[in-house]
């Protein structure tokens, strides 16, 4: 869905932002106001944004005066490249000295980063935030950054022969000195010679690199990887890991705090779940230790250790797929590595999230959805065929460099375990593995788009193992696929997208796409893993998860990628029914127990908001529960008694399951072009809004001491929701309707798309949140919302404050001021009953609900030139409503015409389209470049921006 991405500024609209430069005459600021357009920013922490702003129509002015234009702003990538010069004499971090510089090429589309997990996109508001970190971007000296010199399809092909046809004879098949068992006997030798390098893990390192034990050895040495990867712009950092493994970014404590914390956790143990469960954590844990990604020691020599960190021990339940696509149990040890010991210092607490390498996976659904969307759209009657690979202990593929691994110690029946590789629980992880997975998920991509790749005599030595692509005969229709608010570039061979070990291809099933997706993940495993020899002498598995592969890998219309049941076909994405009943019983014991375990019902919240990638707007019904699993928190409970209205939104949400189960449309997750597009404002006299197609209108006249019961906030999200359900309420949005508001309220613009009210201090922000969720989930619809200067909404101000007009004479002055923000012309109706009963009551309830001391400074001239002064304040404390507001006086206007004269029909639809143009959010939350291992651009993408894909913040 389209995201936009609001400007920072004061919610309150008499303080919008303003231009950067004023004109010196109030009337020309009035005209050079009127004939500006906004810019769109890009959003920096949210998986969805929206529309900041849209190219307003220009008013029409009655005066002939020559506006004075600002001078032009700068654009995002300017001012980056600014604050990157800025940065160019700072010293390296090492880091930085490890990964090659790109932020000089970052574009204007492309000057924003998500990091890891997501979630959602939809109406979104933020403030923005243009910027570098030093530490992230890695800025180097202009003169040292390589050129790069793409490769040609068959220079490409060649490097890749030349990998795989080497024979290196250093196989990493000499026997380690270490036994990996687990028994005393074992821990005393394996301490012996680390006692003999003086316990230092980077000397047994060094001293093993012709063992499995040795860095990198899980795959190619890089010198032979280096002339097909050297283009890409993770090459580096990947490079520095296979070398001397990953070196956790972590702030330096003392050895006394050390100390400290290790006799802690020596003498508390491990998790409950790991203490209650003893032989299956000896199951687990022996696995890992006869694979050699950890090892036995004594537990004494933790203490003479350097840099040493201890973390508890825990046990984690999941879910998986056997070869025959049957799910089945699965148990996996995590290192809580941030449970913290009596200093509050532990290994996630201090780790320099700045200094790590950028995530893009998070964003791997949207983009994934976006292909399909747009196949769907190029290709209305073919079929959309999905797989799914997942990598083999893809952590335990990575080496931690010797000072890490001592900062990754656990305890477990009184024996001491190094971790030799990642471990799942640490924060630095996720950032370190994605190097490996992004560039194996980037060289599929490029064989793919490579016309000289043979994939039937080029392939990996599993690809005849694998399961041929799934074609079903089925009379389902292909659903239809909405038109997006982004230009995707052409590509019918297919993608690869990666999410950690999880990397899906999709294709069009034209000619042999469906072949060439499912033989180009294994390859590129192939081409990037040291092949298993016969001979290991510790054992070790293909990197492609084989079971995982065989049981859901098929390459097919339906799949199950990232929890989310895909149907390519009707382009839907559903929650699968097993988790649907697993969820499901839970709320329903939540809903009936008299108290509940807080860490249970903070898994609950983190499934519901889960179901917020899909339903953005259920988000509205978490506030309840976030805010009492928060309080809990606080107070260190462990068990929470839920308050009947915490119940009833659990018992809701129950409801809100079933509609994700039946499938949610990806017209709804995509970035569209709005279908209907609305305005509205508030005052202290009252709200209005207006349909900007049709010209449909409405008002309300608001009590005097309105901002005493309400904050004017309140009322600007208020009149959004109004706007929008009228439309709503009359049959005029079918399903898959993209409604986009319009809004001077940058609260109101953020609260559009996600609310988080405290319930006991916002209670009619709450009601009127859980209202549009609502009403939007009901019409089946996606929203964003939008972002733009109070002084520019000047049809929708007027409509919240001029009571003193008749209906009749209203319509007149807005068609003689300014037209032109009314290209369908305006006719003002009254609200439907349905919404004036349910807002009189709203505003009846929050007399008493919530008062508020803010008051709004009253407005002193109006738009559009001379003329009667806005009407006083009401003296009485009731509220009114009424289907006419018929103004005190006997001005006579002549009848107004239905619509302006001479302009045009297309107005709106050039007005979109200008918007489209304008608002493209950042291009990695919507597709995945390539030409990244070769250095070729496809289609219209510039080398400049998808250089940039992993670089951006």
């Amino acid at each position: 869905m389209p995201l936009g991405f609001s400007i920072k500024g004061k919610a309150n609209k008499t303080h919008s932002p303003s231009p950067r430069h004023l004109p010196n005459k109030p009337q020309e600021t009035k005209i050079a106001q009127e004939n500006s357009t906004i810019s769109f920013l890009e959003s920096e922490a949210r998986h969805r944004t929206h529309f900041s702003s849209i190219p307003l129509v220009t008013l029409e002015s009655r005066s002939q005066q020559i506006p004075v234009i600002p001078p032009r702003p700068r654009t995002p990538g300017e001012l980056l490249s600014e604050l990157i010069q800025s940065e160019l004499t700072r010293p390296q971090t090492l880091m930085e000295q490890a990964t090659i510089n790109l932020a000089p090429r970052i574009s204007d589309a492309d000057t924003s980063i998500l990091q890891g997990e997501p979630p959602s996109h939809n109406a979104m508001s933020l403030p923005v935030h243009v910027h570098t970190n030093p530490e992230t971007t890695m800025p180097t000296e202009p003169s040292t950054l390589p050129e790069f010199h793409p490769l040609s399809e068959e220079d490409f092909i060649g490097h890749i022969k030349t990998i795989l046809a080497h024979h290196d004879d250093d196989l990493r098949i000499t026997k380690p000195p270490f036994i990996f068992e687990m028994n005393d006997e074992a821990a005393t030798h394996n301490t012996e010679i680390l006692r003999a390098h003086n316990f230092n893990f980077q000397a047994v390192l060094e001293s093993q690199t012709s063992t499995p034990i040795g860095v990198g050895s899980e795959f190619r040495k890089p010198n032979l990887l280096e002339p097909l990867l050297c283009r890409h712009p993770l090459w580096n950092c990947l490079k520095e890991m296979l070398t001397n493994g990953a070196t956790l970014p972590l702030d330096e404590i003392s050895d006394e705090d050390r100390k400290i914390d290790i006799k802690f956790h020596r003498k508390r143990g491990n998790h409950k779940s790991c203490v209650t469960q003893c032989d299956l954590v000896r199951t687990l844990l022996f696995d890992d230790v006869f694979h050699g990604f950890s090892l036995p020691l004594q537990i004494n020599c933790v203490t003479e250790i350097p840099r040493a960190s201890l973390a508890p021990l825990g046990v984690q339940f999941q879910k998986s797929v056997d070869e025959t696509g049957q799910t089945v149990p699965k148990y996996r040890i995590t290192h809580d590595q941030t449970y913290q010991g009596p200093t509050g210092l532990s290994v996630n607490i201090r780790t320099q999230k700045d200094k790590l390498p950028p995530c893009v996976y998070g964003r791997m659904l949207l983009r994934l959805t976006h292909y399909i969307v747009d196949i769907r759209a190029k290709h209305p009657g073919k079929r959309i065929l999905l797989g799914k690979y997942d990598l083999k202990a893809a952590y335990r593929r990575a080496h931690l460099s010797g000072p890490s691994i001592a900062e990754c110690l656990t305890i477990f029946e009184n024996r001491l375990y190094a971790s030799l590789r990642f471990t799942f629980g640490g924060t630095p992880f996720p950032y370190l593995w994605s190097v490996h997975s992004e560039i194996l998920g980037d060289l599929a991509n490029d064989l793919i788009q490579c016309d000289a790749w043979d994939h039937n005599t080029l392939k990996s030595p599993l690809q005849d193992l694998l399961p041929k692509p799934l074609r079903l005969d089925s009379d389902e229709p292909f659903a239809t696929a909405k038109p997006m608010a982004v230009t995707m570039p052409q590509n019918d061979k297919g993608i690869v997208d990666v999410y950690l070990d999880d990397l899906p291809p999709v294709c069009v099933d034209i000619g042999d796409n469906a072949e060439r997706c499912a033989a180009a993940v294994p390859l590129a495993l192939h081409i990037l893993g040291r092949p298993v020899e016969r001979n290991e002498p510790i054992p070790r598995d293909e990197l492609l998860s084989i079971k995982k592969t065989l049981g859901e890998g098929q390459m097919a219309e339906t799949r199950i990628v990232l929890g989310w049941f895909f149907n390519t076909r009707s382009l839907t994405i559903a929650l699968p029914k097993e988790k649907f009943t697993i969820w499901t019983q839970d709320l329903d014991n939540h809903a009936t127990m008299r108290t509940v375990d807080v860490e249970k019902l903070d898994t609950t919240m983190g499934r519901l908001n889960h179901v917020g990638l899909l339903l953005p707007p259920s988000r509205h019904f978490l506030s309840r529960l976030r805010s009492l699993v928060a309080f809990s928190k606080r107070k260190n409970r462990r068990w929470v008694r839920l308050p009947k209205s915490v119940k009833d939104d659990i018992i809701h949400f129950k409801d809100l399951l079933t509609i994700t189960i039946n499938g949610i449309s990806m017209n709804n997750i995509i970035f569209r072009e709005p279908t209907h597009v609305y305005r509205s404002d508030a005052s202290s006299h009252g709200m209005g809004g207006y349909n900007l197609a049709n010209g449909d209108a409405w008002r309300f006249p608001l009590p005097a001491d309105i901002l005493q019961i309400v904050t004017l906030n309140t009322l600007e999200f208020l009149g959004c929701v109004i706007t929008l359900w009228i439309d709503i309420l009359h049959g005029r949005t079918p399903p898959e309707s993209c409604i986009l508001s319009q809004t001077d309220s940058t609260s109101a613009d953020g609260w559009l798309y996600k609310s988080n009210f405290d319930p006991s201090a916002a209670k009619t922000q709450l009601i009127v949140a859980r209202k549009l969720a609502s009403i939007i989930i009901k019409a089946d619809c996606c929203l964003y919302s939008q972002w733009f200067p109070g002084e520019l909404n000047v049809v929708s101000d007027i409509l919240s404050r001029r009571f003193d007009l008749t209906d009749t004479e209203l319509v007149s002055f807005v068609l003689q001021t300014c037209p032109l923000q009314v290209p369908f012309g305006i006719k003002i109706s009254s609200l439907p009953t349905e919404i004036d009963c349910w807002l009189t009551s709203l505003l009846l309830t929050a007399r008493s609900l919530q008062p508020s001391p803010n008051k709004q400074q009253t407005k002193t001239s109006e738009h559009g030139g001379a003329g009667q002064p806005t009407s006083p304040m009401w003296d009485s404390d009731r509220i009114h409503f009424s289907r006419d507001c018929h103004a005190p006086n006997d001005t006579e206007y002549s009848a107004p015409l239905p619509r302006p004269s001479a302009v045009p029909d297309s107005v709106l639809p050039a007005s979109i389209s200008s918007l489209l143009e304008l608002s493209k959010p950042p291009s990695l939350m919507w597709r995945r470049p390539f030409g990244l291992t070769t250095g070729r651009t496809h289609d219209s993408t510039q080398t400049e921006k998808w250089r940039s894909f992993y670089n951006a913040r």
